[in-house]
């Protein structure tokens, strides 16, 4: 990291830490070992981890300070509903901003340069991303073939905020400008991954990157994906919030691609109609509250085989007999 006193980053990287003892180690080392041609700034944010986080990153750092913002929070920010990524990126001076997560790592010391050069070439762009490996297993991350090219917009929106790995993008400062501008509420409340993703590819599209130059940690100890598999009721509040950060998106773009919101957001709404380890009270909750976005098939699933389940069984084992 070049790192002289007087001169503005070119590149914010935002570090975002909760209970990442285990892996931040890595993750600080892959950031700090970028080769540039240009100053780059490091944001570190922390959520309140217990664990020894903390400690680590300041064994790491020797109280290095150039270019480097620290962020200790003594209450934990997620918890409150505020999305500890947004703000990191709210400090970001850099003209682009990279992120990473604390249980994943960059396996490319020259991945920052690169970005910033195609991103730089292709100005009708505001977000460029490669792929990643996945720890402990054979597939790829984001991986849309060996050829470099552009990703529209909805096609980034049907994989549901799985296009990409957030370890991979470089997004330009200004799309977080503009969020910000034109809600700040949204900006601190609503900003999930997919919603990055999404505004970062509206309108030009995303630059993808054919070079695998991070790897992605899946199911890690502390991780939100890994909280989701421990605890799948808590899904409800997660599409919940899911719906409502899409339905404030598409009002803040005009309407441009709700046809292509509309069938992940029933996705996400059966996926919780159909999870078992979920109460049928707690689902019919659901149900009442997102009817209105359901098609007629999937009002009717709800009630055969959920609302009036005995029926459903009849129903299967009269065709079952005529078989």
């Amino acid at each position: 990291m070049k790192d002289p006193v007087d001169t503005h980053p070119l590149v914010s990287v935002c570090l975002i830490v909760f209970n990442h003892a285990k892996y931040i180690e890595g993750s600080l080392k892959s950031i700090l070992s970028q080769k540039t041609s240009f100053p780059y700034e490091l944001i570190i944010h922390d959520d309140a981890s217990t664990d020894e986080s903390v400690k680590i990153i300041k064994k790491i750092l020797h109280g290095r300070t150039e270019n480097i913002k620290l962020i200790f929070q003594k209450i934990n920010q997620y918890s409150q509903g505020i999305g500890p990524d947004g703000i990191a990126m709210k400090e970001a001076r850099g003209e682009f901003i990279a992120y990473c997560d604390g249980d994943d790592f960059w396996s490319n010391t020259g991945k920052l340069q690169y970005q910033v050069d195609r991103l730089r070439e292709y100005k009708d762009c505001n977000l460029c991303f490669h792929s990643s490996n996945v720890l402990n297993e054979s597939n790829l991350y984001g991986f849309y073939g060996d050829k470099e090219k552009i990703i529209q917009c909805e096609d980034i929106i049907a994989k549901g905020g799985v296009a990409m790995p957030m370890a991979s993008i470089l997004i330009r400062r200004e799309v977080v400008s503009s969020i910000i501008s034109k809600s700040n509420d949204f900006y601190s409340h609503n900003m999930s991954h997919f919603m990055y993703q999404f505004f970062g590819s509206y309108g030009g599209g995303a630059l993808y990157l054919p070079k695998i130059m991070s790897t992605y940690r899946r199911f890690s100890e502390g991780s939100w994906s890994s909280k989701m598999k421990e605890n799948p009721t808590s899904q409800v509040a997660i599409v919940e919030y899911f719906i409502d950060s899409i339905q404030k998106a598409d009002r803040m773009t005009e309407y441009t691609y709700t046809q292509f919101f509309a069938p992940i957001i029933r996705l996400r709404i059966n996926s919780i109609l159909r999870r078992d380890s979920i109460s049928v009270d707690r689902r019919e909750v659901f149900y009442k509250k997102v009817s209105g976005l359901l098609k007629v098939k999937s009002k009717l699933e709800w009630f055969f085989i959920f609302k009036w389940p005995f029926l459903h069984k009849l129903v299967f084992f009269l065709f079952k007999k005529r078989r």
